[in-house]
């Protein structure tokens, strides 16, 4: 948290930081000719027509050897290699399981509530509106003598009857405060609280005082005396809290019997088990990466396992603490080590992934040379013709829209534009689903600055001195950072 003079000082850093910037991007300007080629660009529209050549039609012509099949077996053994397992067993000692085994007498709950009162008491509270007046702590003369007359028109102002909330606004440096909220003693300053202490009447407004940030002047709306909540009202919280009071007294005892006893019996549980009363559990088999529950996946416990004290000297482990009020200790049960599945377990995945490659090099090649044969003349329509391919038109469309798969979008966008010496304007392109779609671009329709409304042009112009004036501060970023001359910390140790 800042104190007042603190943010003050990180807002005015902030300011001068972004001023160089927002000054570039304010004062910059585009001439007419950019706007115009800007709208050109940004509202184009393009007309074009394509096919989609199926993946599908490649899988089914590809042919895979058993030789082929090892070989990518022999040389992938990494992608199908299982990682090294461990199950573990463990005792858990729990601050909630002990609470559970906690039933006391309801004598020994009243006397609790007797011996910690305080805590089922509801402490003094006061409806407050402030008024404050910041001195900072190394104040000159000058700023003294500015709060203490801001001080004296304050107390003017209220001993004319004038709205305490109104002149707050006026002259207060934290208006907020002026807004009532119920308070209690210890959230306030020391010297506000001597004045609630003093202050039996409500609607009360108090002298000026000086607390540790500056002048404070409290009128109190309100009070709500201390009330000590019957027994029967808090019968749950005693109970509560007694059982966790004394379950943390025996965690801790047991905790440090865990220790002791888990070490001096190395190697196995059930010693530890059966002098604290607590059940052996396990797990399923779970990786370096983690298992599949929350107590596998606990980073301490997935360290505690694969470390080569519990891992192969077969050690119980250090206590471990899955959070501050759960701590257990564990040891190996069944350890599983790295192995590579066979391939009789893994050939349709080889299979499927070597079927995969051929065909996409064999459809790649396909597009590649029907690419070429249209550049060279063949129509759009007499390939597909030849092919057994539909053809899709699509009439001008702008390069956001959502009509058309969005590989084919930004192909037909990065592609030249249609001129005399691009008359068989012709690419091709994967899709997601690894069909290719070849793609011959017909028309361009440029964008029209004069259709755009006034206020469209507005817009225009905004965002593009913005993007100049932003583009005109890393160019003077970069130029500074070119001849400046950084040393680093860590460079110079």
């Amino acid at each position: 948290l800042y104190s007042p003079d603190e943010f003050l000082a990180q807002m005015k850093d902030q300011i001068l930081m972004t001023e160089l910037k927002v000054g570039l991007a304010n004062t910059n300007f585009s001439l007419p000719g950019e706007l115009k080629q800007a709208v050109e660009l940004i509202k184009q529209k393009r007309q074009f027509s394509y096919v989609v050549v199926p993946m599908s039609r490649f899988m089914s012509q590809v042919k895979l050897t058993p030789d082929a099949i090892s070989q990518y077996y022999d040389s992938h053994k990494d992608d199908f290699t299982l990682p090294e397992k461990v199950s573990v067993d463990y005792i858990e000692l729990s601050l909630a399981q002990l609470m559970k085994q906690e039933h006391p007498s309801q004598q020994e709950i009243q006397q609790f509530y007797q011996d910690h009162i305080s805590a089922f008491t509801r402490p003094a509270q006061w409806n407050l509106q402030q008024i404050f007046i910041r001195v900072p702590a190394d104040a000159t003369q000058q700023q003294l003598s500015d709060a203490k007359q801001k001080i004296t028109k304050i107390t003017q102002a209220l001993n004319k009857g004038t709205n305490f909330g109104a002149v707050a606004q006026t002259y207060s440096d934290n208006p907020a405060l002026a807004t009532p909220v119920w308070i209690t003693a210890d959230q306030v300053d020391p010297m506000v609280q001597g004045i609630l202490m003093k202050t039996h009447d409500n609607n009360t407004v108090s002298a000026p005082v000086r607390a540790e940030q500056g002048y404070v002047i409290v009128k109190i709306l309100n009070t709500r005396s201390a009330k000590v909540f019957s027994f029967a009202d808090v019968r749950d919280k005693v109970t509560a809290e007694y059982a966790q009071q004394k379950a943390e007294a025996k965690f801790s005892d047991l905790n440090d019997q865990l220790s002791n006893v888990a070490y001096e019996n190395p190697h196995t549980l059930a010693i530890a088990a059966k002098q604290l009363n607590l059940p052996i559990q396990s797990t399923e088999l779970f990786s370096r990466e983690g298992g599949a529950t929350a107590f596998t996946k606990n980073l301490n416990v997935i360290n505690a396992a694969f470390d080569d004290d519990v891992l192969l000297q077969n050690n119980n482990s250090n206590p471990i603490n899955l959070n501050d009020n759960d701590v257990v200790v564990l040891r190996i049960n069944k350890h599983v080590p790295t192995i590579v599945k066979p391939l009789s377990d893994v050939k349709a995945t080889i299979i499927k992934t070597l079927t995969q490659q051929a065909a996409l090099k064999q459809i790649k090649q396909w597009s590649d040379a029907l690419v070429q044969k249209i550049q060279q003349g063949m129509s759009l329509q007499q390939a597909a013709s030849q092919n057994g391919l539909s053809i899709q038109q699509v009439a001008y469309i702008a390069q956001h829209s959502s009509a058309v798969e969005g590989n084919i979008l930004n192909a037909v966008f990065e592609m030249p534009r249609v001129d005399t010496k691009n008359k068989n304007n012709v690419s091709d392109v994967q899709l997601p689903s690894n069909d290719v779609a070849v793609i011959v671009l017909e028309k361009v329709q440029t964008g029209d600055r004069d259709a755009l409304s006034a206020a469209n042009k507005k817009v225009f112009e905004s965002s593009l001195k913005n993007n100049m004036g932003i583009l005109d501060y890393q160019l003077y970023v970069n130029g500074l950072l070119q001849i400046a001359r950084i040393e680093r910390e860590d460079e110079k140790s």
